[in-house]
Protein backbone atom coordinates (compact mmCIF):
# COMPACT_ATOMS: atom_id res chain seq x y z
CA UNK A 1 0.00 0.00 0.00
CA UNK A 2 1.49 3.39 -0.99
CA UNK A 3 1.42 6.44 1.28
CA UNK A 4 -1.51 8.07 -0.62
CA UNK A 5 -3.70 4.97 -0.22
CA UNK A 6 -2.82 4.74 3.45
CA UNK A 7 -3.71 8.38 4.01
CA UNK A 8 -7.05 7.94 2.22
CA UNK A 9 -7.78 4.87 4.32
CA UNK A 10 -7.30 6.92 7.50
CA UNK A 11 -9.12 10.05 6.35
CA UNK A 12 -12.30 8.46 4.96
CA UNK A 13 -13.72 7.36 8.37
CA UNK A 14 -12.75 10.77 9.79
CA UNK A 15 -14.62 12.64 7.02
CA UNK A 16 -17.70 10.44 7.45
CA UNK A 17 -17.74 11.18 11.18
CA UNK A 18 -17.45 14.94 10.55
CA UNK A 19 -20.32 14.90 8.04
CA UNK A 20 -22.50 12.95 10.47
CA UNK A 21 -21.83 15.47 13.21
CA UNK A 22 -22.64 18.41 10.93
CA UNK A 23 -25.90 16.78 9.89
CA UNK A 24 -26.85 16.16 13.53
CA UNK A 25 -26.03 19.77 14.45
CA UNK A 26 -27.95 21.33 11.54
CA UNK A 27 -31.18 19.36 11.93
CA UNK A 28 -32.44 21.11 15.09
CA UNK A 29 -31.76 24.51 13.52
CA UNK A 30 -34.50 23.83 10.91
CA UNK A 31 -36.88 21.71 12.92
CA UNK A 32 -36.68 23.08 16.45
CA UNK A 33 -34.80 26.38 16.49
CA UNK A 34 -36.27 28.19 13.49
CA UNK A 35 -36.32 31.78 14.69
CA UNK A 36 -39.77 32.78 13.49
CA UNK A 37 -42.67 34.29 15.44
CA UNK A 38 -45.29 31.66 16.41
CA UNK A 39 -48.04 33.44 14.45
CA UNK A 40 -46.08 33.01 11.20
CA UNK A 41 -45.87 29.26 11.75
CA UNK A 42 -49.57 29.05 12.66
CA UNK A 43 -50.67 31.01 9.57
CA UNK A 44 -48.45 29.22 7.05
CA UNK A 45 -49.72 25.76 6.04
CA UNK A 46 -46.73 25.37 3.70
CA UNK A 47 -44.24 26.00 6.53
CA UNK A 48 -46.12 23.61 8.83
CA UNK A 49 -45.99 20.96 6.16
CA UNK A 50 -42.25 21.37 5.66
CA UNK A 51 -41.58 21.33 9.43
CA UNK A 52 -43.63 18.17 9.88
CA UNK A 53 -42.20 16.31 6.88
CA UNK A 54 -40.16 17.37 3.89
CA UNK A 55 -42.47 16.87 0.88
CA UNK A 56 -41.55 15.02 -2.28
CA UNK A 57 -41.38 18.07 -4.57
CA UNK A 58 -40.86 16.03 -7.74
CA UNK A 59 -43.92 13.91 -6.98
CA UNK A 60 -45.99 17.05 -6.28
CA UNK A 61 -44.98 18.54 -9.64
CA UNK A 62 -45.86 15.31 -11.46
CA UNK A 63 -49.34 15.16 -9.89
CA UNK A 64 -50.30 18.84 -9.83
CA UNK A 65 -52.99 19.21 -12.55
CA UNK A 66 -51.91 21.15 -15.65
CA UNK A 67 -55.57 21.99 -16.30
CA UNK A 68 -58.29 23.20 -13.93
CA UNK A 69 -61.99 22.74 -13.27
CA UNK A 70 -63.89 25.09 -15.57
CA UNK A 71 -67.34 26.67 -15.61
CA UNK A 72 -68.31 27.34 -19.26
CA UNK A 73 -70.78 29.77 -20.81
CA UNK A 74 -70.83 30.84 -24.42
CA UNK A 75 -72.30 31.40 -27.87
CA UNK A 76 -72.64 28.60 -30.41
CA UNK A 77 -73.35 28.51 -34.13
CA UNK A 78 -75.45 25.45 -34.75
CA UNK A 79 -76.41 23.52 -37.91
CA UNK A 80 -78.42 25.36 -40.60
CA UNK A 81 -77.10 28.75 -39.33
CA UNK A 82 -79.03 28.41 -36.08
CA UNK A 83 -77.70 30.43 -33.16
CA UNK A 84 -77.61 29.01 -29.67
CA UNK A 85 -75.87 28.94 -26.31
CA UNK A 86 -73.97 26.52 -24.11
CA UNK A 87 -73.55 26.17 -20.36
CA UNK A 88 -71.55 23.51 -18.56
CA UNK A 89 -68.71 22.41 -16.33
CA UNK A 90 -65.53 20.57 -17.26
CA UNK A 91 -63.09 18.43 -15.28
CA UNK A 92 -64.52 18.92 -11.81
CA UNK A 93 -62.13 16.86 -9.70
CA UNK A 94 -63.47 13.95 -7.64
CA UNK A 95 -61.52 13.35 -4.41
CA UNK A 96 -58.58 15.31 -5.86
CA UNK A 97 -57.70 12.34 -8.04
CA UNK A 98 -57.53 11.50 -11.72
CA UNK A 99 -61.29 11.02 -11.97
CA UNK A 100 -63.18 14.13 -13.13
CA UNK A 101 -66.78 15.03 -13.95
CA UNK A 102 -68.13 17.04 -16.91
CA UNK A 103 -71.65 18.11 -17.92
CA UNK A 104 -73.17 20.47 -20.48
CA UNK A 105 -76.46 21.76 -21.84
CA UNK A 106 -76.87 23.29 -25.30
CA UNK A 107 -79.96 24.87 -26.83
CA UNK A 108 -80.87 26.98 -29.83
CA UNK A 109 -83.02 30.09 -30.24
CA UNK A 110 -85.27 28.31 -32.76
CA UNK A 111 -85.54 25.08 -30.75
CA UNK A 112 -84.14 23.02 -33.63
CA UNK A 113 -81.09 21.91 -31.66
CA UNK A 114 -80.81 20.55 -28.10
CA UNK A 115 -78.00 18.56 -26.53
CA UNK A 116 -77.25 17.62 -22.95
CA UNK A 117 -75.14 15.10 -21.18
CA UNK A 118 -72.89 14.18 -18.29
CA UNK A 119 -69.75 12.07 -18.20
CA UNK A 120 -66.72 11.10 -16.15
CA UNK A 121 -63.13 10.92 -17.35
CA UNK A 122 -60.29 8.99 -15.74
CA UNK A 123 -56.86 10.31 -16.74
CA UNK A 124 -54.37 7.50 -17.16
CA UNK A 125 -51.16 9.53 -16.75
CA UNK A 126 -50.07 11.84 -13.90
CA UNK A 127 -52.02 15.10 -14.08
CA UNK A 128 -48.80 17.10 -14.24
CA UNK A 129 -47.93 15.69 -17.68
CA UNK A 130 -48.15 17.88 -20.79
CA UNK A 131 -49.93 15.02 -22.60
CA UNK A 132 -52.71 12.92 -21.10
CA UNK A 133 -55.46 10.55 -22.20
CA UNK A 134 -58.65 9.42 -20.51
CA UNK A 135 -61.47 6.97 -21.23
CA UNK A 136 -64.93 8.59 -21.08
CA UNK A 137 -68.18 7.13 -19.76
CA UNK A 138 -71.55 8.88 -19.46
CA UNK A 139 -74.95 9.66 -20.95
CA UNK A 140 -75.97 11.96 -23.81
CA UNK A 141 -79.16 13.23 -25.44
CA UNK A 142 -79.09 14.85 -28.89
CA UNK A 143 -81.89 16.43 -30.92
CA UNK A 144 -81.33 18.15 -34.28
CA UNK A 145 -84.53 19.22 -36.06
CA UNK A 146 -86.60 16.02 -36.49
CA UNK A 147 -83.76 13.68 -35.50
CA UNK A 148 -83.12 12.66 -31.89
CA UNK A 149 -81.20 9.98 -30.02
CA UNK A 150 -79.99 9.25 -26.50
CA UNK A 151 -78.04 6.59 -24.71
CA UNK A 152 -74.75 5.58 -23.18
CA UNK A 153 -71.81 7.79 -24.09
CA UNK A 154 -68.48 5.97 -24.53
CA UNK A 155 -65.24 7.49 -25.77
CA UNK A 156 -61.79 8.86 -25.08
CA UNK A 157 -60.18 12.24 -24.51
CA UNK A 158 -56.71 13.50 -25.44
CA UNK A 159 -55.21 16.52 -23.66
CA UNK A 160 -52.25 18.53 -24.98
CA UNK A 161 -50.91 21.31 -22.73
CA UNK A 162 -49.39 23.81 -25.17
CA UNK A 163 -47.79 26.19 -22.66
CA UNK A 164 -45.24 25.54 -19.92
CA UNK A 165 -47.40 27.66 -17.58
CA UNK A 166 -50.64 25.86 -18.56
CA UNK A 167 -52.13 29.00 -20.14
CA UNK A 168 -53.04 27.22 -23.39
CA UNK A 169 -54.29 23.69 -24.01
CA UNK A 170 -56.07 21.52 -26.55
CA UNK A 171 -58.76 18.93 -25.74
CA UNK A 172 -59.80 16.38 -28.37
CA UNK A 173 -62.71 14.14 -27.37
CA UNK A 174 -64.21 11.31 -29.43
CA UNK A 175 -67.55 10.07 -28.12
CA UNK A 176 -69.98 7.42 -29.36
CA UNK A 177 -73.61 7.64 -28.26
CA UNK A 178 -75.18 4.17 -28.32
CA UNK A 179 -78.97 4.05 -28.04
CA UNK A 180 -81.05 1.18 -26.75
CA UNK A 181 -81.85 0.14 -30.32
CA UNK A 182 -78.15 -0.18 -31.15
CA UNK A 183 -77.98 3.02 -33.20
CA UNK A 184 -74.60 4.72 -32.94
CA UNK A 185 -73.71 8.41 -33.29
CA UNK A 186 -70.10 9.65 -33.32
CA UNK A 187 -69.34 13.06 -31.83
CA UNK A 188 -65.86 14.56 -32.29
CA UNK A 189 -65.13 17.68 -30.23
CA UNK A 190 -62.01 19.85 -30.45
CA UNK A 191 -61.60 22.59 -27.84
CA UNK A 192 -58.70 25.07 -27.85
CA UNK A 193 -58.42 27.23 -24.74
CA UNK A 194 -56.27 30.25 -23.90
CA UNK A 195 -55.97 32.08 -20.58
CA UNK A 196 -56.89 35.78 -20.50
CA UNK A 197 -56.24 36.10 -16.75
CA UNK A 198 -55.29 33.57 -14.05
CA UNK A 199 -59.02 32.87 -13.56
CA UNK A 200 -60.63 33.51 -16.97
CA UNK A 201 -60.08 31.80 -20.31
CA UNK A 202 -61.54 31.93 -23.78
CA UNK A 203 -62.15 28.70 -25.66
CA UNK A 204 -63.04 27.84 -29.25
CA UNK A 205 -65.08 24.66 -29.75
CA UNK A 206 -65.64 22.71 -32.95
CA UNK A 207 -67.96 19.69 -32.83
CA UNK A 208 -68.73 17.24 -35.62
CA UNK A 209 -71.74 14.90 -35.38
CA UNK A 210 -71.65 11.80 -37.60
CA UNK A 211 -74.34 9.17 -37.97
CA UNK A 212 -76.05 7.23 -40.73
CA UNK A 213 -79.00 9.62 -40.61
CA UNK A 214 -77.24 12.92 -39.94
CA UNK A 215 -73.96 14.83 -40.33
CA UNK A 216 -73.65 18.29 -38.76
CA UNK A 217 -71.07 20.70 -37.37
CA UNK A 218 -71.25 23.08 -34.42
CA UNK A 219 -68.74 25.73 -33.38
CA UNK A 220 -68.71 28.11 -30.46
CA UNK A 221 -66.89 30.81 -28.51
CA UNK A 222 -66.88 29.98 -24.82
CA UNK A 223 -65.85 31.97 -21.73
CA UNK A 224 -64.43 29.74 -18.99
CA UNK A 225 -64.01 30.57 -15.31
CA UNK A 226 -61.37 28.43 -13.57
CA UNK A 227 -61.53 26.88 -10.10
CA UNK A 228 -65.08 28.07 -9.49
Amino acid sequence: MNSYSGLSFLLNPFLLAVCSCLTWVRQPVWADELALPPDIKENSPVLQRWLEKTPDVFKDIQNRPRFSSRFRLGYTQLPSNTRGWLIGVEDVGINRGKLTFSADYQDSVSGDYTALGAQVQYYLLPLGKNVNIAPVLGYRYLQIEDYSTNGANLGARLVLVLSSQGSADLFVTQNFVISGSGEQVGITTVSLGYALTPQVRISTDIEQVNSVALKDTRWGIIIEVLRF
